[in-house]
């Protein structure tokens, strides 16, 4: 049907591309050893949820449900296949949280006991992120995961620092992240802002650290939302333009502005409209000299840092503007 590779060491998928589409084919597995020739039935008990538990044959156009998947869907409840199997992968609980959100289901009883009885502590750092950012970018109303992981004692057993996931004033801040448009990385970070923005840092950066989120697509994503949950507070009607211009030194205003919209539910327009004025709004200010342009003027080595550093100073300071400016105040510096 197409070209295919395999991918995941644990629970391995063969990637199927026909076209432009891309397929997951899983090959049921007992044991963690090759035995792909189960029978649909038993392949399908081993499924996580009676959901996921249905196989279509598009060559016959025959559905298999034997664990009535079709009904639950159409009921809207998250329901385990099969106890005994479900807890094999302690990862499942956080899935359940995930589709939670994802679908806005409901959880039925005896799976969320089910959950709350497994224990978590072989759950990689690296899947548990990946059930994450899908519950982020995928969920239309991901506070709904939020509630759900509270439910299943998620935030207690995996997180015991994060204590206010689940606040309203957490849930509604990252309801209102799902209409922003930005590329990934930064999407994720906004989401993690809202997520962690009633946590103190420390502990805020404990749970990044432990899901292991440092950079994604190249972009330094922990600094970032570690940048807006430390700074997010200086946005105020009181902030001078050399306020601004220090935060622009920090990181993107851009961001920090769409994290105050977030969290306060309102633009800050006037901070927005000087921040462009100021020529900050989405850049740092630009460099006016460098060391290269220092040394024809006898100033070498350390002083060379010195001298730069100064003049950063003055120019987030507002109190020279331009190249000119900065050669002439490092001339007269000398004399």
């Amino acid at each position: 049907f197409g070209s295919t590779k395999r991918v995941g060491k644990s629970f391995s998928v063969f990637k199927l591309h026909v076209q432009k589409e891309e397929f997951d084919i899983s090959l049921p597995v007992r044991n963690k050893k090759d035995e792909p020739y189960l029978g649909i039935r038993e392949a399908l008990r081993r499924r996580d949820l009676t959901i996921n538990a249905m196989a279509y044959d598009p060559l016959t156009k025959r559905l298999f449900d034997p664990f009535h998947g079709k009904r639950d869907l159409k009921e809207g409840i998250l329901r385990a296949t099969d106890p005994e199997t479900f807890v094999e992968d302690p990862l499942r609980v956080f899935r359940v949280a995930q589709f939670a959100a994802r679908l806005s289901f409901t959880i039925d009883d005896s799976l969320k006991k089910l959950c709350r009885d497994i224990s978590l502590s072989h759950v990689s750092a690296e899947r548990l992120s990946t059930e994450f950012h899908k519950m982020w970018l995928k969920s239309p109303k991901p506070s709904i995961g939020l509630k759900a992981m509270r439910e299943l004692k998620l935030f207690s057993r995996l997180f015991p620092r994060w204590k206010n996931g689940s606040e309203k004033e957490v849930c509604d801040a990252v309801d209102r992240v799902v209409p922003v448009l930005m590329d990934k990385p930064y999407k994720l970070a906004l989401f993690w802002v809202a997520a962690l923005h009633k946590t103190p840092s420390a502990d805020a950066e404990e749970v990044l650290t432990r899901l292991k989120i440092f950079s994604i697509e190249n972009v330094n994503v922990k600094r970032i939302i570690l940048f807006a949950l430390q700074c997010h507070n200086r946005l105020h009607s009181r902030c001078t333009d050399t306020d601004l211009r220090r935060l622009s030194e920090e990181g993107s205003l851009l961001f920090l502005f769409t994290v105050f919209e977030i969290l306060h539910n309102q633009k800050p327009q006037d901070l927005i409209d000087r921040a462009k004025q100021l020529h900050i709004y989405s850049k740092s200010l630009p460099i006016l000299l460098q060391g290269r342009d220092l040394l024809p003027l006898g100033i070498k080595g350390k002083e060379i840092g010195t001298k730069l550093a100064e003049l950063r100073r003055l120019q987030v300071e507002g109190l020279i503007t331009n190249r000119e400016k900065a050669l002439s105040w490092i001339k007269r510096d000398l004399t």
